[in-house]
């Protein structure tokens, strides 16, 4: 009698286990689809939101709202297209470096091109930075970077973002 009460306890706790693992996996997928689908990063409709921050701040911001309609595609050297032309056609990194270096100015900061030359290819990135020796370099979709060089002592101290 004790064999079949043993072997009755066994396979119930097998099913159980085993649906208690499955039951656990369900809870987890449901919680990843509800995160995936209805979380999303606030939303940035104009790049006037960036203003009003950091150098940093206002880099991370700029990119966040270029990731919402960023499109790269080469062009023949325009350099300097609306924002609507760019949210329908998109750019290269020569539009997009100019987009940035504008916004950033009409927000405060100062910024310059940087522009690479390997023959006849090239890339542009953009450095941005502040009265206050704080610098982030924004390559397109990316805050590379951003720095602060002392005052006085002109160390570099590195913010990774």
């Amino acid at each position: 009698m004790n064999k079949i009460i043993l072997a009755y306890i066994d396979r119930t706790n097998k099913i159980i286990n085993d649906y208690g693992i499955l039951v656990l996996l369900t809870v987890i997928l449901i919680i990843a689809i509800y995160f995936g689908f209805f979380y999303s990063a606030p939303t940035i409709e104009a790049p006037s939101e960036c203003g009003n921050q950091s150098v940093e701040d206002t880099s991370e911001c700029l990119v966040n709202y270029v990731k919402g309609f960023y499109i790269y595609n080469i062009t023949q050297g325009e350099n300097s297209l609306l924002e609507e032309e760019l949210r329908t056609s998109g750019g290269d990194c020569s539009e997009w470096g100019v987009f940035y270096k504008e916004t950033v100015e009409d927000l405060g900061f100062k910024a310059q091109l940087i522009d690479f030359f390997n023959g006849h290819l090239g890339h542009r990135i953009v450095l941005v930075w502040d009265k206050n020796y704080r610098y982030c370099v924004i390559d397109q979709i990316k805050v590379v970077g951003c720095w602060h060089t002392g005052n006085s002592t002109n160390e570099i101290q590195n913010n990774e973002t």
